[in-house]
Order: structure tokens, then sequence, then C-alpha cells
């Protein structure tokens, strides 16, 4: 019984895949592994199968034959497919080397193969096959594995797209579609193991031809693309406006009224290609029985977690009058949900002094809460109105930005050591280009007495 089903078993093997002259195989059998789910911080359990399909072909090599062979796929069965060869071209005897998709560019010296992903891809549904996959055998099974990931970047807004570039200094790849897609959409980029470790800039182009770009800091805590893997990127806001040259870097000032008197103003500057480099504040002063004022925070330190948002902000400013001086520190920890700013948590220490005493005390832990609107956030307003007012370091989230709040704010609630002690609620107006005009800040102290903000903003 054994002996018949092993004489059925080569009967089958012979007419599929048949040798010429027994040593020169015209069909291989070639199997693909998976490939792991990954966010650009953390491993993920999901696994993404990547399938044979009808027609596709891959380049095998052997000692003899340094050229390579191409072979096309036919009796596909999801991961399992066989590859007959389309060439009279004669493969010789084994070991066998194949790289998969077939490129005429990749070579093979004898003992290694030389491939990579292509700087220009078409995006289609099966975009992990543009991963290029090597196996070697001593036979006629081949068992592929994958050389480089794929970098998955999730688009949101209103845009249509009709490319993405994704690039590291000098290096890059970009995803073409064959028609405009229009948003939200995801978007998949073969990349060679280890890339994007000190982070990434992407380009987006829509179907007008404009572009602008965004970036991302360092992938997997500065290991890069991992082989085999697809690593899902943070959302990127992709707004109609991005395109029409309306996003922060178009603000020319934000000016803050509180109560009816102007409090401040912050003036964008700009360097010659029209970046955004700086954001001057200009603060007057408020009758409040006082001579004098605090002045812009300094030694304002900001450090990033390995998903590139801010984790920490330690910041100092200092006080003057004719009557006493003060210093103060700042030592915030922000957490996020979503992808947005979630909590802040402040511990902030006063020194005061005057002719007659020096006192230093803490404020105790102070604690915020944010929710968001249903408004998106296409010119990185919310880097104004994440913090209190009349915090200079504001400014520097204005030129930055705050990675990932696609949407404004509605409400912040801070408690001090438990204790509510302040609600701030937000209401928008747009112009007529739809973009932000004003907007009304009300905030509430200890359920009691409030005040009331209003930033008026101008664009360029």
């Amino acid at each position: 019984m054994m002996k018949r089903i092993l004489l059925f078993a080569a009967a089958l093997i012979a007419v599929s895949c048949s040798m010429q002259e027994e040593t020169a195989p015209v069909c291989f059998q070639a199997s693909i592994e998976d490939m792991s789910t990954k966010t650009s911080v953390n491993i993920g359990t999901e696994t993404a199968s990547v399938v044979w399909k009808e027609g596709d072909a891959i380049k095998v090599f052997s000692r003899t034959n340094l050229q390579g062979v191409r072979f096309v796929a036919q009796n596909v069965d999801g991961k399992k497919a066989e590859f007959v060869s389309d060439a009279s071209s004669s493969l010789g005897e084994g070991p066998y080397w194949a790289a998969s998709p077939y490129d005429g560019n990749i070579t093979f010296d004898g003992e290694n193969i030389t491939c990579s992903p292509a700087t220009s891809q078409t995006r289609s549904s099966d975009m992990a096959g543009e991963n290029p996959m090597i196996a070697y055998s001593e036979g006629t099974s081949l068992s592929f594995k994958n050389t480089g990931g794929i970098l998955m970047l999730n688009l949101t807004g209103d845009a249509v797209i009709s490319s993405i570039k994704v690039s590291e200094g000098d290096s890059y790849w970009k995803t073409v579609c064959p028609m405009p897609v229009k948003l939200p959409a995801t978007f998949m980029i073969a990349v060679p193991e280890g890339a994007f470790k000190s982070g990434l800039t992407a380009e987006f182009t829509n179907s007008s031809g404009k572009s602008f770009s965004a970036t991302a800091g360092p992938i997997c805590s500065g290991s890069g693309v991992p082989r085999s893997y697809i690593v899902q990127m943070p959302s990127f806001e992709c707004s109609t406006s991005k395109f029409n040259g309306q996003q922060a870097g178009q603000i020319s000032s934000v000016s803050v009224n509180l109560n009816g008197q102007t409090l401040e103003t912050y003036t964008y500057n700009y360097d010659s290609s029209g970046s955004l480099t700086g954001v001057k504040v200009t603060r007057n002063a408020l009758s409040s029985g006082f001579e004098g004022g605090w002045d812009d925070y300094s030694f304002v330190t900001i450090k990033k977690g390995t998903d590139g948002k801010p984790s920490s902000r330690t910041a100092s400013r200092a006080f003057s009058s004719s009557y006493y001086s003060a210093s103060r520190s700042h030592q915030t920890s922000f957490g996020y949900q979503n992808g947005c700013l979630s909590t802040s948590s402040t511990s902030i220490v006063t020194r005061t002094s005057s002719s007659h005493y020096t006192r230093t005390m803490g404020t105790g832990e102070i604690a915020r809460q944010y929710y968001y609107s249903e408004l998106k956030d296409s010119f990185n307003i919310g880097g104004l109105l994440q913090l209190e007012s009349c915090e200079a370091e504001t400014a520097k989230w204005l030129c930055e930005g705050w990675p990932g709040n696609a949407y404004l704010p509605s409400s912040i609630s801070t408690t001090v050591g438990g204790i509510a002690v302040r609600t701030d609620s937000f209401d928008y107006s747009l112009d007529s280009s739809s973009r932000v005009k004003t907007v009304a800040r009300m905030v509430v102290h200890y359920g009691t007495y409030s005040d009331t903000y209003v930033y008026t903003i101008s664009y360029k």
C-alpha cells in the first residue's frame, strides 16, 4: 500500500514539474512566510499573509547560470504556488537561489543575490508583494523569506492623493497611485530592513500635482524598519487646505485679548524658503496692582518618546517688579490616547524674594484632561491652545506642531491636588476659506468667576 502511494505521488510530480535531462528543472514549488504587524513603537500580535497570484514571476539562479531564468506562477493555492519556466534557458544542476518579484536588475554573483525594494512602486491591494523575497534550495522546493519590511501610512483628511514619497537623507521610496485616491485611505510602501532609524520625511502629492511634507521620528526606537514586519505609522492629516499652502506656516500673527485688553501677540517668522523658523511673543502689561510682569520662559527642554511625541517638558521664568522678584520652574509630563494629547501633569516650584523675605513653595500637582471637538486642526492652532495661556513655550509647539492632534480642543479641565480649579471651553469661528478666524476661550475658575480670552488669527 505504501509503495502504491509513493508511486502515485511521484507520478503527480512528474506530470506537474518535469525535468530537462534530469538536471535542469522547469518547475519549482514555492511558499511564502507571513509578515507580522508592528506599530512604529511596539510589536503587534497580528500577522499579515502574503499570497501568490497567477502570473507572479520569480528569478531563479544557479552556479552555472548567473543570469537567471524567469519562472511564472500557475496552480496557485494561497501561499503556495507552482512556478514554471517561460524560457528555454537551462539552469543546470542545483543548488538554486531565487528572488521575488522578478526584476531584471536583480543580480547574483554565485553566492549572494543583490536586490532591494524599487524606489518607485505602484499602489495596489497587495503592496506586501513589493517587498523583495529570496529563497535557497538544493532541490525544487523554494521557501521565500522577506528581505525588508513594509511601511503602512494611514492618511486622514479630504484630499485626493496621487503619490507618496518617504525619504531618509538621499534615499527614498515612492508609491504611485494608478488612479488618484480619495482620503481617508491606507498606503503601504516596501522599504529595506533598518530604514528610517533617524526618522523620515513623507511628501504627499495630490491629484493637482501640489505637494506638502510632514516628518516622523525614529522608527522602532531607532532600530529602523524590521525585516518581515508591516510597521503601522501614526496617522498623517492631509486636508485640502495643506496642499493650497494654508498650513501653520501661513499664519502671520495671533493676537490674544483677555477681558477686553490686549494680552499678547504671537508673530510668526519664516526663512527665505517660507518655512516657519520661530514665533516671537510680545506681551503687554495689564493693570494688576503691581508694576512688572513675568518674562518669557527660558531653558525650555522638550523630551520626546520613542513614538516621536513630546513626553516631558521643563521650563523656567522670572518675575520682577518694584515690590519683589520671583522665579518659577515647571516640570510637565504628557499622556496620549488615540494619537492625541490626553493628559498632562505639572509640578511647579516658585521662589519669591524681596527686601523682607525669601520663600520657596510648590503649588501642588497640576493635572489637565484634554477633550476634542470635531473641527480639524489644519493650521496647528492647537499648539497655542493645548497649554495655559501666557506660557511662551507654546511658541515652540506652533513651530513643531503637536504630533497626532488632528482636531482642535473643545475643553480642558484642570485640577490641583485632585481639586477642580479651572475649566477651559473653546468656541471657533471660521473665515470664508474655512480657516479658523477667532477662538473664544472661556476660563472658569473654581466654578465661580471667569475670564474670556479671544484669539484673533491673521493669515499671510
